[in-house]
């Protein structure tokens, strides 16, 4: 199995939005040069798009959000091999209103984080890596 990095960041047009909402490292990191991936060390030009990692990603992830007067926790599951779920889990209905599903991790993660960013569960400007 040959280790492939583009399979550790979301694509580049998730990574866009996370931008546009504000996601941004204050030194290094990886990010999308064109179609290609790189890393960069100290501050980055303004036409690179940040890339996060999985692990940066499900840091970003809040352990658990209020909405509608319910608290909700994240769970992460793959129910098979070609699908991960990225949802929350209401605990006294034992359901999940918010989920996002892709084939990928950081795909998944990137999907709720947009969401989150959007309704405002998370702020991007406050989380600068």
């Amino acid at each position: 199995m040959k280790f492939n990095l583009k399979e550790c960041v979301p694509d580049k047009k998730l990574c866009k939005k996370l931008k546009e909402l504000g996601l941004e490292y204050e030194d290094e990191g990886m990010y999308w040069d064109g179609k290609e991936l790189t890393y960069v060390w100290g501050t980055p030009s303004d036409d690179l798009i940040i890339a996060p990692t999985t692990t940066e990603l499900l840091e970003l992830l809040p352990v658990s959000i209020e909405t509608e007067g319910k608290e909700l926790w994240l769970d992460i599951d793959r129910p098979d091999p070609t699908q991960w779920l990225i949802s929350y889990y209401d605990l006294e209905s034992n359901r999940c209103p918010i989920t996002f599903a892709d084939d990928s991790l950081p795909n998944a993660c990137a999907e709720m984080l947009i969401w989150l960013g959007k309704k405002r569960y998370v702020n991007f400007e406050e989380v600068k890596k």
